[in-house]
């Protein structure tokens, strides 16, 4: 019997550690309202909130550092649109 790919996706998901994740706001100071109340925030605001509820350590900034090796993953955030 075949394993769905969705349970294997969960298993594997669940299986992770926290990640130390850096979220790199190169958008130019850019910021919208929350659509569930947290006022003006920054763009990177939903994805921060979403990688900590998850379980990662979370570091954000402006200036991307020289040195990338400490994080388990990198996000780069430039802007936002709809559409």
């Amino acid at each position: 019997m075949r394993v769905p790919a969705v349970l294997l996706f969960l298993f594997l998901a669940m299986s992770v550690q926290a990640a130390n994740v850096f979220v790199y706001d190169h958008d130019d100071g850019a910021t919208l309202t929350d659509p569930l109340g947290a006022g003006v925030v920054g763009t990177q605001f939903a994805v921060v909130r979403a990688l900590q509820a998850s379980g990662h350590q979370v570091t954000t900034s402006t200036v991307l550092p020289t040195n990338l090796s400490p994080y388990d993953a990198v996000f780069v955030l430039t802007a936002w649109g709809t559409g």
